[in-house]
């Protein structure tokens, strides 16, 4: 490929006093004048990029048509295939120009009965209010069938450049009565995310009347509802939407104990650091501490991270070390030592503090606890490296109490989160002989590109797990969350110096399907569960010149399909519990496709080059009690 660099000069050659007579009262008049006396037509002009207008070569059919063609691509069995994330890119330019109407028509015609999810996820990432407008018109939120208005709601909740409208929209529905909880739950947490992305992109959020009212929204319902599942739905979108001026309200909250406050700090954890003043950490260290009464063992980890985190840490870190010394719960500070751990290795600050003879003793850092955080590179890139890092909380005797597997984008200056799969259990002390005052219960949260979802319950209460364990339904997989999500869409025209305008875009697409199962024999006191979380990304980009007389265009596809099995065996037989967890990922293949081309005239010329990348498979490493527990457990079973 050549590269051509062009250079301009401007050079004065004189200057000339105009007659100011022949100037007019307005820009108008005085082109005119000029006009007649030169005889050259003179007219006004801007420097703001305008598009012009293409006559359509690709996808030119009518868009109910297109959906007819795509249409065996935009089943569910497609979902989390490559196949399914390129058609969804390919069909979304073509939503954004669709009229209310014209959506309305494909999601009312019967033959696309069977792909109306898919259909959702599109015009859910459109983010026009064209076709809000028409999602709203075709669901029912009243209505005993949940899964679509879920559906649609799941897409919206990642979506990059909301309108007011839509906030609007969503703060109407809240208003109205959705007698199902789950539903309610989602919705909540759907107008949280998206009014979090649409503060991102105005930076005059805080003198919006919206913005005041969702907040108004949630302090007023929460301070109404006397249920506890009531006022987690709605700590739950405060969480999503992580705005500043929320942080009294959640400190109240996070006074409250379980599990109020374990969703309270979590959605101050989500805010820039800054906003970790001295109220906030005054409260942060009353909790850790324990300083009034006796807290959960994860608010007292939430609060010391929040510690850690804060700008205040340089003389937190070493009073949370010196802690340790009197603990009386071992997993805490073994947690806590390897957030520390990990803290040190990336910050000269953390380097420094450990350095002191007074904190580097054995009694602070050698902890006898089960609990760990590890944290790896998954790949390595130019400028860009991916982490990935799993953290276990345990309890007592050996028990998984909380676990998390994060995936992020990270380079010296700014972080992206891209998912997070986490496992949950309580009060399952009691099977086991202990003293659990919590009821029984276990499930999952996803967070995908930093928006929280819905958490997913596996059961809830003993009957429900005895439920389970007889009829075997628990064994069999059960799609969590599925779905075409909206990764990127960025759309820019650029004006260069000799006049023409590039138009740049970019758009990418995540497909997903996330599946869990848990088998539990009561008589063996075990247990095994597989969360397999499948997806493919597609990503495609072009850079053409905006002109009526010349084409000139370079355009890239990537994409890839793979999943990761997240396998966990828990064995209650004999004390101690052992606890194996698996994290492996089949070999990755990569396709990357570059297209040129170019035509000026009868001229044209077009090159392509294909290339495809290999990620070999592996097994994630963890810490190394967990490979002890994994050696000795599948030994036993096979």
């Amino acid at each position: 490929m050549k590269l051509i660099f062009f250079r301009y000069e401007l050079n004065l050659k004189g200057r000339e006093k105009m007659n100011s007579e022949k100037l007019g009262d307005t820009l108008r008049e005085t082109l005119s004048k000029l006009s007649k006396e030169t005889g050259v037509e003179l007219k006004e002009e801007t420097l703001i990029a305008k598009p012009l207008k293409f006559d359509c070569k690709e996808n030119c059919k009518p868009l109910s048509n297109l959906v007819t063609d795509f249409k065996s691509k935009l089943e569910a069995k497609k979902l989390s295939t490559l196949e399914s994330a390129s058609t969804f890119v390919t069909l979304l330019e073509k939503f954004h120009l669709a009229t209310k109407n014209e959506l309305l028509e494909i999601l009312k015609n019967r033959k696309n009965n069977n792909i109306i999810p898919q259909i959702l996820d599109l015009i859910s990432a459109t983010q026009t209010d064209a076709a809000f407008e028409a999602a709203l018109e075709f669901l029912d939120f009243s209505g005993k069938n949940t899964d679509l208005p879920e559906r649609f709601l799941l897409g919206l909740s990642v979506t990059s450049h909301p309108t007011s409208k839509m906030i609007t929209e969503l703060l109407n529905l809240a208003n109205k009565k959705i007698s199902n909880e789950k539903l309610r739950t989602t919705l909540l947490m759907t107008l949280g995310s998206v009014l979090n992305s649409f503060c991102k992109i105005n930076d005059s959020y805080l003198d919006l009347p919206i913005v005041n009212e969702v907040v108004n929204h949630y302090s007023n319902k929460l301070n109404k509802c006397k249920k506890v599942n009531c006022k987690l739905m709605y700590l739950r979108g405060l969480k999503n939407a992580a705005l500043p001026s929320t942080v009294p309200l959640l400190l109240e909250y996070a006074k409250k104990g379980k599990p109020f406050a374990e969703i309270a700090l979590s959605a101050i954890k989500k805010m820039d650091p800054k906003y970790i003043n001295e109220i906030v950490v005054s409260l942060l260290q009353e909790l850790y501490y324990e300083i009034k009464e006796k807290q959960d063992s994860t608010v007292r980890i939430l609060s010391a991270e929040l510690l850690l985190s804060s700008q205040y840490n340089n003389y937190t870190i070493d009073d949370i070390l010196l802690s340790f010394v009197k603990s009386k719960n071992p997993e805490i500070s073994t947690y806590i030592t390897g957030k520390i751990n990990d803290l040190t290795s990336r910050n000269k600050t953390f380097s420094n503090i450990l350095k002191s003879r007074k904190i580097r003793n054995y009694n602070t850092l050698s902890n006898k606890g089960d609990s760990a955080v590890v944290r790896n590179l998954l790949a390595g890139g130019t400028g860009v490296d991916i982490y990935y890092s799993m953290d276990m909380e345990m309890i007592s005797g050996g028990l998984l109490k909380k676990s998390a597997f994060d995936v992020n984008f990270e380079n010296e200056k700014d972080k992206l989160h891209f998912f997070s799969i986490g496992l949950f259990a309580t009060g399952l002390g009691s099977l086991t002989g202990e003293e659990d005052s919590e009821e029984t219960s276990a499930g999952m949260e996803l967070t995908l590109l930093g928006v929280h979802i819905r958490p997913y319950t596996f059961f809830h209460g003993t009957g429900e797990l005895m439920g389970h364990v007889w009829s075997g339904t628990g064994s069999e997989p059960i799609s969590a969350i599925q779905g075409n999500l909206l990764l990127m869409d960025h759309s820019q025209k650029i004006i260069l110096q000799n006049g023409l305008i590039v138009d740049l875009n970019v758009k990418g697409a995540l497909s997903i399907d996330l599946s869990a199962s848990i088998d539990i024999s009561i008589w063996n006191r075990n247990s095994h569960s597989i969360v397999k979380n499948s997806g493919a990304f597609a990503i495609e980009g072009s850079a053409r010149i905006d002109s009526s007389f010349i084409e000139s265009q370079v355009g890239f596809n990537l994409g890839g399909e793979s999943y990761i099995d997240f396998v966990t065996d828990f064995d209650f037989y004999d004390s101690p519990y052992r606890t194996c967890l698996q994290m492996s990922q089949p070999d990755l293949e990569i396709k990357y496709n570059v297209k040129e081309s170019h035509s000026f005239q009868k001229h044209k010329w077009q090159h392509t080059s294909n290339r495809k990348y290999y990620i070999p498979g592996k097994s994630y490493s963890f810490h190394r009690k967990n490979d002890e527990y994994c050696s000795i457990l599948l030994a036993e079973k096979y």
